[in-house]
């Protein structure tokens, strides 16, 4: 930075690889374990980098853009430098290393590649015959797992974490009020994505899966290991590999292979929005335990998609 500071901060200057474990220190037990696995990344990337190694006095926006750079092959990755380096310049503000204004003197202005998600599309009509050929394929803890995806629109995490007491055959509906995260493989419990308890109505096919399952379940969970175990990073994989390699065999050949846990839930919520305005969009905010932001964006790519404009055009031509 190369304003003359005014404001009193201290002579004991850091160097930024080394504030920035200092503030995940002291921040880390108040954040998951998975955005903390995220921010050590960021430390990896300081510690390979010339700028990591810089004083805090001797930053400026140059450091941070440099920073950027260095790793713009990778936008997602220049997101998650973005949002670190602000929270260290942050932390370093509230230790007196650097001026009340530092945050916008050095973080201004830096250009940073835009992140494009990947589209998410709703099951294709090749992917549906699939499914309906290969159900009778799947085991009773498969098909269960399945069918709570595709028709209840439950977070891969919110479903691993399910209990026997969360499901009401008699009410027919799943409680959703915990999830499973994975720190270096193995699971833990956690909240909800909003921290938010929900029910959702479970389909009849759904019902009759799970009907058929629930005798079956041996541990605390509706989904295990061989041992009755929550299941780790590598058992969940196990699992939903056997479910996509029985569902790709009905598919012709050469079909792309593309079945993600989130794709099901991306096609729940779509056929949902369908259903607007028999049913509100906070209600399917609710059934997903989302934003109503994030369903009014899957809703008006649905609008797009049904678009007349010359009907529109016509019906306000008839009222002149």
């Amino acid at each position: 930075m190369k304003n003359k500071r005014s404001d009193p901060v201290s002579d004991n200057q850091p160097i930024l690889h080394d504030l920035t474990v200092s503030w995940l220190h002291d921040f880390k037990f108040q954040r998951e374990k998975s955005t903390i696995e995220m921010y050590k990344r960021v430390v990896r990337i300081l510690e390979k980098s010339p700028v990591g190694s810089l004083k805090m006095s001797d930053l400026d926006r140059h450091s941070l853009q440099q920073l950027i750079n260095e790793n713009a092959a990778h936008p997602r990755t220049c997101q998650k430098i973005m949002l670190t380096y602000k929270q260290v310049i942050k932390y370093a503000i509230s230790m007196h290393i650097l001026p009340v204004y530092a945050l916008y003197d050095l973080c201004e202005g830096i250009s940073v590649p835009r992140y494009r998600p990947v589209e998410r599309l709703p099951l294709s009509q090749e992917e549906k015959d699939a499914i309906r050929s290969a159900r009778s394929k799947l085991d009773p803890r498969e098909l269960s797992y399945l069918m709570i995806l595709m028709g209840c629109g439950l977070r891969r995490e919110e479903a691993i974490a399910l209990t026997p007491s969360d499901i009401s055959i008699a009410r027919r509906t799943i409680r959703v009020n915990k999830a499973v995260g994975f720190y270096k493989g193995s699971p833990y419990s956690k909240g909800t994505k909003n921290g938010i308890e929900r029910s959702v109505p479970m389909p009849p096919d759904t019902l009759s899966a799970l009907q058929a399952y629930l005798p079956l379940i041996k541990g605390n969970h509706l989904f295990t290991d061989s041992e009755g175990g929550m299941l780790t990073v590598g058992t969940y994989r196990t699992l939903w590999n056997g479910i996509t390699r029985k569902i790709y065999k009905e598919m012709p050949p050469g079909a792309e292979h593309k079945l993600t846990a989130h794709g099901f839930r991306h096609n729940y919520c779509t056929l949902l929005c369908y259903q607007i305005p028999t049913i509100s969009v906070r209600k399917v905010a609710s059934l997903l335990g989302d934003s109503e932001a994030m369903v009014m964006n899957v809703y008006n790519h649905i609008l797009e998609e049904k678009e007349d404009l010359e009907s529109v055009i016509n019906v306000i031509a008839a009222e002149m």
